[in-house]
């Protein structure tokens, strides 16, 4: 029997079942059971199902195997692992969620992500699962977390808070899924949700007048928020000439500047930077000598900015624009009202904006301006912190061409200026033609006739009669016989092959000369000539050569 029962040497049986097995190496192994024999039965099925597992040579088990060493009794899963049924992770199975996640903790600080990252990706972890009542990895499951959405969506919550949750959950599976304590991540298809259509806090970026009247005020302002009018002016300068956050700000010391060095740098540790990488970044020479003048007599280890108290420059900042008049309305409680008519926020965050516009209007590349934002997408810098300002959005307008109504009649000279057709006026710009009447021009004569004979234009390809239109060059004779203004000689064209005679207008050797045929540009006259088509076909491809 797989499960019996053993007597003592009084003859009593004892309480509990046994359990008998073979092993993957064909060992045999008894266990103690339940003193239940349905109990020790389901047991000895779920042993003998890893058992099998085992000797398949599989790595990972299934959810029931997993939900089953979890709720196993230690004893058992001890067992398991020192026969080599189970590995030692897998005798782990029945800790806690909280010591999963502590585990996870560990292995991010081995990698050497920042002490924030952990924290943050941890804190959200601990919501899910709170929120979820997830005790154990086999409580984990994709349904509970779009049901987890789903109300944080009913809450009005932001999409880029959830999809920092999102991601949260899926890094930690992933790691579970690595270290084949679950079979595979069940987050893997919960897609993220989409942050562009929900974006709850779009950041101002300061115009160069509001950055004036910004560092006038807090110059002159009193104390507030534990920092002196002149360190917060400083303090602004810094953020907006450097791009750096308000927690990086905050992170510096005496010891990170080169005032030495040329340029001056400035060096940010990898603990405090949000992309969890040291990086250097050069200052400009105005700030770099306003600010050794005032770290002076600093120690190397003194912060650069004391005072800064912890999460509050969007407060602070505020203070700052209020007193220097560009926050001004307040509602009916009388709270500041901190968004501009466009909805986008005033905070301190708004100067890396500015320092991203900035960088964008003065035509710096935009892989050099990721480099100094510290963004590791191109997009990120591109479409999130450069914003095109009114006052660039008035130059670009002010680049476009004046409209306004005018009629066809004073349209022929701007039109001939263009040297096009205008489909809307008509009017060719070489005859004054009318283009609407179908009588329309393809190539200029002189440029298609190639040699004279006895008064006859030679014409090397065919010229059709009236509004006839076949394959080949698209021509009508009758744009010249009907052109005005035209003091030319008519000559007579004998269509070849054919015997018969056309009058062509025939243009005075001193008018204008047309560039060959596919080509376009000024003539030797300083006037501009070439061709001139409606045809779709022929202005494609010349359009394309143009371009």
């Amino acid at each position: 029997m797989a499960i019996f029962k053993r007597k003592s040497t009084s003859g009593t049986t004892i309480g509990k079942w046994t359990i008998q097995v073979a092993d993957h190496r064909g060992i045999l192994r008894r266990f103690a059971g339940f003193t239940d024999q349905n109990a020790s039965s389901e047991l000895e099925r779920n042993v003998r199902k890893l058992i099998s597992i085992r000797q398949a040579g599989g790595s990972l088990l299934d959810a029931e195997s997993n939900r089953f060493l979890e709720n196993a009794p230690a004893r058992v899963r001890n067992n398991l692992a020192k026969w080599g049924i189970i590995d030692g992770e897998r005798a782990a199975l029945g800790k806690p969620l909280e010591a999963h996640l502590k585990d996870w903790r560990l292995a991010l600080e081995a990698k050497g992500d920042s002490a924030r990252h952990i924290r943050e990706f941890a804190a959200d972890l601990k919501r899910i699962g709170g929120d979820c009542r997830w005790n154990h990895l086999s409580d984990i499951c994709a349904t509970d977390l779009a049901r987890w959405i789903a109300d944080r969506k009913v809450a009005r919550k932001a999409a880029a808070t959830i999809n920092h949750h999102i991601r949260a959950g899926k890094a930690f599976c992933n790691w579970l899924a690595r270290e084949r304590r679950i079979p595979e991540n069940p987050f893997k298809h919960v897609p993220l949700l989409n942050e562009k259509a929900d974006r709850r806090v779009e950041r101002h970026p300061y115009t160069v007048e509001e950055l004036g009247l910004l560092l006038a005020a807090a110059e002159s302002g009193e104390k507030h928020h534990g920092m002196t009018g002149p360190d917060r002016a400083l303090l602004y300068r810094s953020a907006v000439d450097t791009g750096f956050r308000w927690s990086e700000l905050h992170s510096l010391l005496r010891a990170s500047f080169e005032f030495r060095a040329d340029p001056v740098t400035v060096t940010i540790e990898a603990a405090y930077a949000k992309n969890g990488q040291k990086d250097t970044l050069p200052l400009r020479p105005e700030l770099a000598a306003d600010l050794r003048k005032r770290m002076a007599l600093f120690l190397p280890n003194a912060k650069a900015f004391p005072g800064m108290w912890k999460d509050k420059g969007a407060e602070m900042i505020r203070v700052d624009l209020e007193a220097a008049g560009i926050l001004v309305k307040r509602d009916a409680n009388n709270e500041l009202i901190t968004r501009d008519e466009y909805g986008l926020v005033y905070d301190f965050h708004g100067l890396r904006h500015t320092f991203a516009t900035l960088l964008n209007q003065a035509r710096v590349p935009l892989a050099t301006a990721q480099k100094l934002m510290r963004h590791s997408d191109p997009k990120l810098t591109a479409n999130i912190y450069t914003h095109v300002l009114v006052e660039g959005k008035a130059e670009a307008l002010a680049k476009l061409p004046a409209i306004a109504a005018n009629s066809r009649e004073n349209n022929k000279e701007a039109v001939a200026a263009t040297g096009t057709f205008g489909d809307d006026v008509g009017i060719s710009a070489e005859t004054g033609v009318d283009t609407e009447t179908d009588t329309q021009i393809s190539v200029e004569l002189e440029a298609i006739i190639a040699e004279e004979n006895n008064n006859e234009a030679v014409v090397p390809m065919e010229i059709f009669n009236g509004n006839t239109r076949i394959e080949g060059e698209k021509m009508y004779t009758d744009l010249y016989t009907n052109a005005p203004d035209f003091d030319g000689e008519i000559r007579t064209y004998k269509e070849p092959g054919k015997g018969r005679n056309h009058n062509i207008k025939v243009k005075p050797e001193n008018e204008k000369t047309p560039v060959p045929q596919g080509q376009t540009g000024a003539n030797e006259h300083g006037t501009r000539s070439g061709i001139r088509t409606q045809d779709l076909l022929i202005k494609s491809q010349l359009l394309y050569q143009l371009s």
